[in-house]
């Protein structure tokens, strides 16, 4: 430590700046690994989901439950994790990083998985049938999607095979279960607000898978998956994904407008605007992985947070 001291000191060169480096450095290696241990394990799509439930409450004016919460950070564990495991060919080009995590703690991680399904499921049955069917929602798509189904003549054998079938059935899948589950854990009947709710979310599942196969075409390509962005090319794949923004996200503005409390109307125009954003900043080769991972796929825990702030704001 003298040594260095005297060097540095001979060098001209603080001590003190020299720690504060090292400093930053450590913390910043800290910092990037709580971030990919959040994003490899998914608990930032976890995160992610129950802040959607709490949008969805807000939209339909229904009363936010803990047990909500917990249905939506169980499921969404339990789905993206198995479905980790399903697309380990792909990782161990896309993503090496990813497919090292998954494959050290994927008896940890698949374990959970089942786990947290059977958690959600009993969780729900506490809402009756109808809240039951909406949890299990993903994981019927999640089937329908990956087993061999479809008739022989059909071309295709699963739904996967087909292109964009998994971005539509990831919106499908979480637009169910975050705009049902609400409702029906309240014991309540689906509205035309319930409808705004499915639309929106439909548009961020679309969003959210979409971007990622544009950051893996060419690891999907490699594996024989035919992605949009494999078919059509990465500007091509943003285009398509504008044009069903646009078309989905226009009506569902005017309608807010129209008939929707203000502050729900301003929080639609915001969620897509936002995604009009994503899908922009994807084209940034430096951006892509925090895009894909991070900013697309934590879009509604801002959101989220904003609207409880205010709230409590207001109620204090």
């Amino acid at each position: 430590m003298f040594l260095r001291m005297a060097l540095s000191a001979f060098e001209e060169v603080p001590v003190g700046v020299e720690l504060f480096q090292r400093h930053r450095e450590t913390v910043l290696s800290r910092v990037v690994g709580l971030y990919d241990f959040l994003v490899f394990s998914s608990l930032v799509l976890c995160f992610e989901c129950v802040a959607m439930a709490y949008v969805s409450c807000f939209i339909q004016q229904v009363s936010w439950n803990p047990v909500i919460a917990v249905i939506a950070f169980l499921t969404a564990f339990s789905i993206y994790n198995l479905n980790r495991k399903t697309d380990e060919e792909e990782d161990a080009i896309n993503r090496q990083d990813r497919f090292a995590f998954t494959k050290r703690y994927e008896v940890y991680l698949f374990y959970g998985s089942i786990l947290a399904f059977m958690g959600a499921l009993c969780l729900a049955a506490t809402g009756g049938l109808p809240a039951v069917l909406a949890t299990a929602a993903p994981f019927i798509c999640g089937f329908l999607y990956s087993f061999r189904l479809l008739p022989e003549r059909s071309g295709y054998r699963r739904l996967k095979e087909i292109p964009a079938m998994k971005n539509i059935t990831v919106g499908i899948a979480w637009a169910t279960l975050l705009s049902l589950l609400p409702v029906y854990l309240n014991h309540g009947t689906p509205d035309a607000s319930t409808l705004v709710t499915f639309v929106l979310f439909f548009l961020w599942g679309i969003m959210a898978s979409m971007i990622p196969d544009i950051r893996d075409r060419t690891g999907d390509e490699r594996a024989g998956v035919r992605t949009i962005p494999v078919i059509c090319g990465e500007a091509g794949a943003r285009r398509s994904l504008t044009a069903v923004l646009l078309l989905l996200g226009i009506p569902l503005v005017i309608y807010s407008i129209l008939y929707l409390p203000l502050p729900v109307t301003i929080l639609i125009v915001a969620a897509n605007l936002y995604s009009h954003l994503c899908v922009y900043l994807s084209n940034w080769p430096g951006l892509i992985n925090i895009v894909a991972d991070g900013v697309s796929d934590g879009m509604y825990i801002g959101f989220a947070a904003g609207i409880g702030v205010i709230t409590l704001f207001l109620a204090a």
